[in-house]
C-alpha cells in the first residue's frame, strides 16, 4: 500500500510497499479522504522527532518510521468483529479522533484518556496515518459525520475540537457579556 511516512528530522518518502493493515475485533478498517498538516506535524518534519518514537511505543509498539497523518477524515471500508450493532456502516464518511491510551495507567482508570501516561496520536506514535491508502482504528475513534458535512471539512474535526476545548476550559462562559482576544493566527486560533 502506499503510505507518507516519517524516517526523522526532514525526511518524509511516499513508499508503495507499506504493509496493507488487517482489521481485528472492535476496528474499523478507513480509506482515508482529507488529512490536514498541522504545526506538529510541522515541528515533527522539522525539528523532531519530537512524538514519533525512536523506541518502540509503550501502546503502538511501532518505532520510526511511522506513517503520518492525525488529522483525517475518511469512508468505512471495513468493520471489525463486534461492530454489527455499532450504528457505523461500511460507506460512512466519518472523522477520526486520533488520541491512542493504553487503558492501564491512573488516567486511563480515571476516563482521562488524553491525558495518559503512555499515549499517542495514530499518525504520529504509529498505528498507521491518514497519509495512507487504508487505516485501521477503534471503532471508538470513528466520529461519523452528518451527510451535510463534506469530508474535505470532516478533517478539521479533530483542530476544531482544540480549539473548542480551549475556550470551553476557559471561565469565558462564566462572564457577562464576554470579550475575548485570540493570540496567535494559527489554524487553531482562527
Amino acid at each position: 500500500m502506499r503510505a507518507a511516512r516519517y524516517y526523522g528530522k526532514e525526511d518524509v518518502r511516499i513508499v508503495d510497499d507499506v504493509e496493507r493493515p488487517t482489521c481485528g475485533e472492535g476496528q474499523v478498517k478507513v480509506e482515508p479522504a482529507f488529512v490536514g498538516i498541522c504545526g506538529t506535524d510541522l515541528h515533527e518534519l522539522m525539528g523532531g522527532p519530537n512524538f514519533s518514537p525512536t523506541s518502540p511505543h509503550p501502546v503502538t509498539i511501532e518505532s520510526i518510521p511511522i506513517t503520518i497523518g492525525h488529522e483525517f477524515s475518511g469512508t468505512i471500508k471495513e468493520l471489525g468483529k463486534g461492530l454489527e450493532n455499532s450504528g457505523l456502516k461500511v460507506g460512512q464518511k466519518l472523522a477520526v479522533q486520533p488520541t491512542i491510551y493504553c487503558a492501564r495507567c491512573g488516567a486511563c482508570e480515571n476516563g482521562a484518556e488524553n491525558a495518559c501516561l503512555n499515549g499517542g496520536f495514530v499518525g504520529l506514535s504509529g498505528g498507521g496515518g491518514g497519509m495512507s491508502e487504508e487505516v485501521v482504528v477503534p471503532a471508538e475513534a470513528c466520529l461519523p459525520l452528518p451527510d451535510n458535512v463534506d469530508l474535505d471539512i470532516g478533517a478539521l474535526v479533530e483542530p476544531l475540537a482544540v480549539g473548542w476545548h480551549a475556550v470551553d476550559a476557559s471561565p469565558i462562559a462564566n462572564i457577562k457579556e464576554p470579550k475575548c482576544v485570540v493570540f496567535g493566527g494559527g489554524p487553531i486560533g482562527l
